[in-house]
């Protein structure tokens, strides 16, 4: 059994281009995506499973046919026919593959740490190689210096923006914003 698209097939994951405030952000040596679950896919580690799956299913036949030869003989105990055969039927019946998928699991994330001056932001993420999948968010807020924030994107195709920041539904618990105390007009 095998897995589609092969790594090779479909290439290395793509680098994003950040921007901000329409200033390229050298991110290259930070915008390594940590794992590709395409490469996953295909690593020889998880497809020993199957070697186990193959192994549990024969051991199952073997008890169910020992178990009915055995239930047969003259002597024999029909306890221990039946444990056998019960025994060889559950082995079997769990030595299936999950072959369950999840179309909405990304090939990849990306993490990607900013070091930005404080204040609101303007950033943009873009894929060049893939069309249409670029996202821009506007007055996106870095703290003052000691404390962090942490932005969580979902990049979807065609969803380019520009979206705002905070979005409506947080929008609606904050306090309203005064445009003018970061320099907007």
């Amino acid at each position: 059994m095998g897995f589609s698209p092969t790594p090779d097939e479909q290439g290395p994951p793509p680098p994003p281009r950040v921007e901000v405030d329409g200033q390229t952000y050298d991110a290259d040596a930070l915008a390594r995506p940590p794992v590709d679950l395409l490469v996953l896919a295909q690593d020889r580690r998880w497809q020993s499973l199957d070697t186990i799956r193959t192994v549990k299913s024969a051991i199952g036949t073997g008890l169910i046919a020992g178990g009915a030869i055995y239930g047969t003989q003259h002597n024999a105990r029909p306890e221990i026919a039946l444990a056998a055969i019960l025994g060889g039927l559950l082995l079997k019946a769990t030595s299936q593959a999950d072959t369950r998928q999840w179309e909405m699991v990304p090939r990849t994330t990306y993490v990607i740490p900013l070091n930005l001056p404080e204040g609101r932001h303007d950033i943009t993420v873009a894929f060049p190689d893939i069309p249409g999948v670029r996202q821009e968010w506007r007055g996106l807020v870095a703290p003052p210096p000691g404390e962090e924030a942490t932005y969580y994107f979902r990049m979807q195709r065609y969803n380019t923006g520009p979206l705002a920041w905070p979005p409506p539904a947080i929008a609606r618990n904050e306090p309203p914003a005064d445009p003018q105390a970061d320099g907007r007009p």
